[in-house]
């Protein structure tokens, strides 16, 4: 792992753009196409915290986050920004956060993959076979177990709001994304709730290497949110071949503490993100592969500053083809919506 020790210039995460639609992308290996956008990325966060029994997610600048007791006693958590207002309920937050969970959000992560590979029917149907095969579970019958408890808390999700696009706004009622799960002889079909529309849950496609489901959680939650900021990130990398994330964004992503929170500040905010950058460096050298480099810059010392550092994202190979690809797309997008502005403006002057 480079690690370069200087102090941080310009670490603040680029704004959101949500430009690709999620039906135009085919799926090219050895990536997953994963829906991706506000909602799921407000869902992932909400898991992450989970975990951390008596932490709630935390806001930044651009993003207000508020968490509040319904009458009914479920937890909700409130993301809103300037084009998302987005309400996550959870049932027995309490308790579910007491729970062992390791691979959550990889199985969210697997069920919006297959909803997107069957064309987000009802019915979303698979072999437990899938989950041992990429990593996820040693044997059926670990993977039927860690599937069961995964989706005891993936049921009990809420989600209701808004999303803007420029002018167009897309709301969603309050309903559960996944609602229901049966195993027969081990071949799994999960009800996705068919009323609360794909352009609501992800506003366009990502990737999320096939390989990273081998990893720990950790490493597994900053790989999804480094192909997560990727997508937002297209222009920096068609000019740059990388972009920033700060470590601010990723601590709080992964629903570590503040500073402020504890005293163990390398055990607890630290080394656990140097720890999953080399996990994933490692995995990658193992199996030849040259997806992506990511270069951590900070300043050393205390762990304020630290988390003022960022991380340099170069992707490499195809995974940099792939956005670029959606750059060139983007900006032919624009360069079309500029030209029938014009366009108008011309017939309304001849007019």
């Amino acid at each position: 792992m480079d690690i370069e020790a200087k102090i941080l210039i310009n670490p603040k995460p680029q704004a959101i753009n949500h430009s690709t639609p999620v039906t135009e992308i085919k799926e090219t290996q050895p990536y997953h196409l994963q829906p991706n956008g506000s909602v799921t990325s407000s869902i992932k966060t909400v898991l992450e915290y989970t975990k951390k029994k008596g932490r709630t997610p935390r806001g930044n600048k651009d993003l207000k986050v508020t968490t509040n007791k319904s009458l009914l006693g479920n937890t909700e958590i409130n993301f809103k920004s300037r084009n998302t207002d987005i309400i996550i309920s959870i049932e027995n937050y309490e308790e579910i956060a007491t729970r062992q969970d390791k691979n959550t959000i990889k199985i969210f992560n697997f069920l919006l993959q297959k909803s997107n590979e069957q064309n987000h029917n009802t019915d979303i149907k698979f072999h437990l076979e899938e989950l041992v095969k990429n990593g996820m579970y040693k044997s059926l019958d670990t993977a039927r177990k860690g599937f069961k408890n995964s989706m005891e808390k993936i049921k009990k999700i809420e989600i209701e709001g808004s999303i803007k696009k420029g002018k167009k706004e897309v709301r969603s009622k309050k309903g559960y994304l996944f609602y229901d799960r049966d195993i027969n002889n081990s071949f799994v079909t999960v009800k996705r709730n068919e009323t609360m529309g794909i352009e609501f849950i992800a506003q366009y496609i990502t990737l999320i290497p096939i390989w990273a489901y081998q990893l720990k959680e950790k490493s597994y939650s900053l790989i999804d949110y480094i192909f997560y900021r990727a997508r937002q990130e297209i222009t920096n990398i068609k000019e740059k071949g990388y972009y920033n994330m700060s470590l601010e964004s990723i601590n709080n992503h992964l629903g570590q503490p503040t500073p402020e929170e504890t005293r163990r500040h390398s055990e607890e905010i630290i080394n656990p993100i140097l720890e999953a950058i080399t996990e994933i460096e490692d995995l990658q050298n193992k199996n030849a592969i040259t997806d992506f480099k990511i270069t951590p810059i900070f300043e050393e010392g205390t762990a304020q500053q630290f988390l003022q550092g960022y991380l340099k994202i170069e992707l490499l190979d195809k995974s940099k083809t792939y956005f670029i690809e959606r750059a060139v797309n983007k900006e032919n997008e624009i360069k079309k919506t500029i030209a029938k502005i014009e366009k108008n403006k011309v017939k309304k002057t001849e007019n």
